[in-house]
């Protein structure tokens, strides 16, 4: 979907935009191609073979164009690893030595449920490209997704301990409780694989949890963050992209979507991560999510 953006500075113009291929063959000095390898090494309960009768997971890709002078972003495309492990990308061919403009990847690894298409957990790597390092090749190896070991549907104490698998990589990990309907309750920060709800649930009552991770933030980077930031940022819109309109999301992701769409229409964009800013653009950024369970308080 063509997206034009005119800075005009309160004044008005007749002048007509231009509309250019974006080509790499057709318009070399304005588009070029971005080599973007996929790395499932370390994802564990994911298969990627679409020739597996185990098969369950995907991931794709999407690039975009960070102008210098405005904080948003321009979508370049989508592009949809299905058996195989490398794409071509056309970005934007940003000036050798620039730095100001950027090339921003999200790189996303779903795991499905094949019988009933519901997205289970998902893996997400954020890298960046400009001017001084556009001509590098991309390679994007994904964080292992923490797997939760209480069963789904189990009955817990009115003060439950929730327990996941070790995620190699990761520092802290963050357990959300929703209720019911999906509304966040209350998030726990711990750099440990279990934690204890510290307050009395509801007797009789179902609960919903997952597990987040990443591979940058901090103990103390948590302290004192809103948790329906990073909630709203974990929003899956599959809505936008075609390739998903016939997978089903759970009810948290639902929530999600209304803390994301509060934040648009408040802040014109998305909540940043919480990691050391300094070290995104260099290192990038990794985090995962796990799928949500549900138990039931005794």
């Amino acid at each position: 979907m063509p997206e034009v953006r005119v800075y005009l500075n309160g004044s008005t113009t007749p002048q007509d935009l231009a509309l250019e291929a974006f080509d790499p063959q057709a318009n070399p000095s304005k588009v070029k191609l971005l080599n973007v390898t996929h790395d499932y090494t370390a994802l564990s309960g994911f298969e990627f073979d679409l020739q597996s009768p185990n098969w369950n997971a995907f991931s794709f890709a999407v690039p975009y164009f960070v102008h210098a002078i405005h904080s948003g972003e321009v979508e370049l495309g989508q592009y949809y690893y299905l058996g195989t492990t490398a794409k071509q990308l056309r970005v934007y061919n940003i000036p050798s030595g620039t730095a100001a403009q950027q090339i921003y990847l999200q790189n996303i690894a779903l795991r499905i449920d094949p019988n009933t298409f519901q997205i289970l957990d998902l893996s997400l790597v954020h890298q960046w490209r400009d001017g001084t390092n556009l001509g590098q090749s991309v390679t994007a190896t994904f964080l292992d997704t923490p797997k939760l070991q209480v069963g789904d549907g189990a009955n817990l104490s009115t003060t439950p301990t929730l327990a996941w698998s070790n995620v190699a990589g990761a520092i802290v990990y963050v357990a959300s409780l929703y209720d019911a309907q999906g509304n966040l309750l209350w998030a726990g920060f711990t750099p440990n694989t279990s934690i204890t709800v510290p307050f009395a649930l509801q007797g009789g009552a179902t609960y919903f949890w997952d597990v987040y991770t990443d591979d940058q933030t901090e103990m103390l980077d948590y302290i004192g963050m809103d948790p329906a930031v990073l909630q709203a940022r974990l929003f899956l819109n599959i809505a936008h992209h075609p390739r998903l309109k016939h997978f089903q999301t759970h009810r948290v992701n639902r929530y999600r979507g209304e803390l994301a769409r509060a934040f648009r229409e408040n802040t014109g964009q998305m909540p940043l991560p919480q990691a050391a800013y300094q070290n995104l653009l260099q290192r990038g950024y990794r985090e995962s999510i796990s799928e949500v369970r549900s138990f039931r308080v005794r």
